[in-house]
């Protein structure tokens, strides 16, 4: 799993939908490019890759490249003003491989209602805090991995478009 390790803070976020990549999101941070990647999924129907800046650790993007079955059962959400920080995500990238890839398959839900996408990376998980800006937050178990990924703000007609597609 990720680990965060600060939040960056100042961080706009870009999101698309598309017909070769399902969904994606990127921030406005410069970024040093090769990127990093870290995917996660079943990596056969079900792929999440999130890009990261080689020198800095921070998130610049997420892309959903395979969605797998979506569900409108959106799950509520319960997290007090708190436990939520603003900013964007920079997590630990020492150890990472030199192929720049770290592959760690795992369980993967997406879940979307009329105008927000959910994208659990690990279920029955208590959520322990949230780090995030604008429409894009990342949620935090106890060890502050990343366990999922609420995206808010996103036109009806796409999130229909979308769930049409992939519908469990």
């Amino acid at each position: 799993m990720l680990r965060l390790m600060r939040a960056q803070q100042g961080r706009r976020t870009t999101a698309e939908f598309g017909d070769y990549l399902p969904f994606r999101f990127c921030s406005d941070a410069h970024h040093h490019d090769p990127k990093l990647y870290w995917r996660t999924g079943n990596l056969v129907s079900q792929m999440l890759e999130v890009e990261i800046d080689r020198t800095t650790g921070e998130v610049v993007g997420v892309v959903l490249l395979l969605p797998g079955k979506v569900s409108r059962a959106f799950p509520e959400m319960d997290v007090s003003a708190d436990r939520v920080a603003s900013g964007y995500p920079v997590v630990d990238i020492s150890d990472w491989p030199l192929d720049r890839m770290r592959d760690e398959p795992g369980p993967m839900s997406v879940y979307v209602d009329a105008s927000r996408m959910l994208i659990r990376l690990r279920e029955l998980v208590e959520i322990a805090s949230v780090v995030g800006t604008g429409d894009v937050m990342f949620e935090l178990d106890g060890q502050d991995a990343i366990v999922g990924i609420l995206i808010a703000g996103l036109p009806k007609q796409k999130i229909d478009e979308f769930a049409d597609m992939h519908m469990a």
